[in-house]
């Protein structure tokens, strides 16, 4: 079982992922492809159980892996995919140390951590 730090530090890291995840799906717009709506609306729903601090890495890494997988096989499809460059980033956001403004120039969620104890996590896939 995790420690309270060591699930703090995680979701830290989740918070810059889901920058990353955000900066990409706006990327794709600027490319003339539409994310599928589910996508935003997974995305905002991150924010806010990050920002409430009452809801586990595991399961914030579940919607953040559903979002992720979405976005790679969308991006990939495309004659001018940037798969490379975002799974790059992405990588750097989960990395050890990486502070989040060399990641991306735009704010990683600000998290709150409860330890609410919401029970266990279940990924549905």
């Amino acid at each position: 079982m995790a420690t309270d730090k060591q699930e703090r530090l995680v979701l830290e890291k989740m918070g810059v992922r889901w920058a990353v995840l955000t900066a990409w799906v706006l990327d794709l717009g600027t490319r003339g492809a539409k994310a599928p709506t589910g996508i935003q609306q997974r995305l905002d729903q991150t924010y806010a159980k990050l920002s409430s601090g009452c809801f586990s890495s595991c399961e914030i890494g579940c919607t953040l892996n559903e979002v992720e997988a979405t976005l790679t096989s969308m991006d990939a499809s495309r004659g001018d995919s940037r798969v490379d460059y975002w799974t790059d980033l992405l990588g750097k956001a989960m990395g050890e140390g990486t502070p989040p403004k060399e990641v991306l120039n735009i704010p990683a969620v600000q998290v709150y951590y409860s330890d609410c104890h919401m029970g266990g996590c279940n990924c549905r896939n």
